[in-house]
């Protein structure tokens, strides 16, 4: 019993002395904790979206994505290109109008380097 008192003691004083230290990082703002979930449908495949490159100086500076869906207008894409291990470039979101989108890459990727697409589309 002595040596629960006693930690508890100890927790105790530990405490005292970090309040100061930690009382502005804790700070908690609101009162209340929500959560929700949503199914999330799809606009359609993105199988069909072409995909072709703006290149200046050897270097890949935007990606035209064609083809998209027309169930797709007014989502949002975004690219990333990689040499499948280590992400090289990537852009967006952008919107997409007309089935298509001009998504900028930065960086801007040299032309050699990327041997995988990653495109992905949320919304409208």
């Amino acid at each position: 019993m002595i040596r629960w008192l006693t930690r508890v003691a100890s927790l105790a004083v530990l405490l005292a002395m970090l309040a100061p230290i930690t009382a502005r990082a804790w700070t908690v703002q609101g009162s209340k904790l929500a959560a929700a979930s949503a199914t999330v449908s799809g606009c359609g495949s993105l199988s069909s979206a072409v995909i072709t490159y703006t290149i200046v100086s050897s270097s890949i500076t935007s990606a035209t994505v064609t083809g998209i869906s027309a169930a797709c207008n007014g989502a949002k894409v975004s690219l990333t290109l990689s040499n499948g291990a280590v992400a090289l470039g990537s852009g967006g979101p952008i919107v997409v109008a007309a089935a298509a989108a001009t998504v900028p890459i930065t960086p801007n990727v040299p032309i050699a380097q990327p041997t995988k697409v990653y495109l992905s589309a949320s919304g409208p």
